[in-house]
């Protein structure tokens, strides 16, 4: 990855970022009640291993999540070719 950051997540940004970073907060930050955070907690896991880590990442381009602890997050990016 160069200095200036990812080339596509820069790309991604200027194109629409504003329209998928909001639907990512109103569907697994944003809640309203102590049930709704349960059902979103829930639905917050890696798509590669199903672990609920508190270093999960969303791919914006495709709200793809994956745990940073065990690298998934990475092994996603470098599959989509954006590193």
């Amino acid at each position: 990855m160069s200095p200036a950051g990812c080339a596509h997540l820069n790309v991604f940004k200027v194109d629409n970022w504003k329209q998928n970073l909001r639907v990512v907060y109103q569907c697994f930050v944003w809640s309203g009640s102590a049930e709704t955070r349960k059902r979103k907690a829930k639905s917050c896991i890696c798509h590669m291993c199903g672990a609920h880590l508190n270093r999960l990442h969303s791919c914006l381009h495709c709200i793809f999540f994956g745990c940073f602890t065990k690298k998934h997050i990475h092994e996603h990016a470098r599959t989509r070719d954006t590193i």
